[in-house]
């Protein structure tokens, strides 16, 4: 019988609470309010790692 893990990482914590800049409309927020046009994302979420 194969673990019930198999294939996902487990060994690491849980993150809890919640992260404001995970979120994609706070990320339309900053962008906005620095003047910049939002980048479209179209009908698939996508992640952006920003420095």
């Amino acid at each position: 019988m194969a673990e019930w893990s198999m294939g996902y990482q487990t060994d690491l914590q849980y993150t809890f609470g919640y992260f404001r800049m995970n979120n994609p409309l706070y990320a339309r927020y900053l962008f906005t309010s620095q003047g910049l046009a939002f980048p479209r994302m179209g009908g698939v979420a996508r992640l952006m790692h920003v420095n």
